[in-house]
């Protein structure tokens, strides 16, 4: 069996000296990177500032900040303290979920999914940042959407949690489309087509996957959370308030399936 992807954890390791002005680039970067992003994870601390590795004067004053909303000892030093405080959101996105046999996969996929809403996984711009690549195995940059990297580790990380193999259903991949392809062979999956989703509407349920279509081909993907009548209520990434496939975020959405062109993989 193939163990879960942690490249995930490349984000979280503890740096081993305290990361002060003039320090280390490779943790100055992360620093500032996670400093622009607890926008959307510590309330009352909006402050942005620039990305360049380069751990200076305005970078140590944004960790003093950081320090003080937190609690800390105000240093405007990262130690081992200040930099699991920075990483907290993702630690808690990533923690295992333990469930028993009687779980199927997608039940568990779905409860990933909901725990990664809830920390609010977002670009830093032009899917680049931690998050992204968390969920992209290490990948950043304009080309990376992140749709999909998403929605397949959350499946990677419950056939884990159920000590399976996600190859069971089909290989980890960051192509929307050749995840499609993959599924509408798999032996575990079962596919529904555009035309069978506007007329069977009723037979998706949470866990399922959704794909946005355009010309007969996958353009973007996302989970269903719940079903309203012909209402998806989904949990998706790389998206935005439009329901974007290339926005900056990891959020819940309501999509009428009727309104929009859309199939359906199901995981067995």
């Amino acid at each position: 069996m193939s163990l879960t992807r942690e490249d995930y954890l490349q984000e979280l390791i503890v740096p081993t000296l305290t990361i002060s002005k003039g320090g280390d680039s490779f943790y100055a970067k992360k620093i500032q990177e996670w400093i622009n992003l607890h926008k959307y994870h510590t309330q009352g601390f909006n402050l942005s500032i620039g990305i360049d590795g380069d751990y200076g004067r305005i970078t140590e004053s944004a960790v003093e900040d950081f320090q003080e909303i937190k609690g800390l000892d105000i240093t405007g030093e990262v130690n081992a303290l200040t930099w699991m405080q920075l990483v907290s959101p993702m630690q808690k996105a990533f923690s295992k979920i333990n469930c028993s046999y009687e779980f199927n996969l997608k039940d568990v996929a779905l409860a990933y999914a909901k725990q990664f809403v809830n920390q609010h996984p977002t670009e830093i711009g032009n899917n680049t940042g931690p998050w992204v690549r968390a969920f992209m195995k290490g990948k950043e940059g304009d080309w990376a959407a992140w749709c999909c990297g998403s929605v397949c580790t959350a499946i990677d990380h419950a056939a884990n949690s159920l000590e399976k193999s996600m190859d069971i259903w089909f290989e980890w991949d960051w192509s929307c489309e050749k995840l499609r392809k993959k599924a509408i062979k798999g032996d575990n999956t079962t596919y529904m087509t555009e035309k069978e989703v506007k007329e069977k509407y009723s037979e998706i349920e949470p866990g399922d996957l959704f794909l946005v279509m355009s010309r007969g081909r996958a353009r973007h993907i996302g989970i269903v959370e719940e079903m309203k009548g012909d209402i998806m209520c989904t949990i998706e990434g790389n998206t935005n308030d439009e329901g974007s496939r290339e926005g900056y975020e990891f959020v819940r959405r309501k999509r009428k399936t009727n309104k929009g062109i859309y199939s359906i993989i199901k995981l067995q």
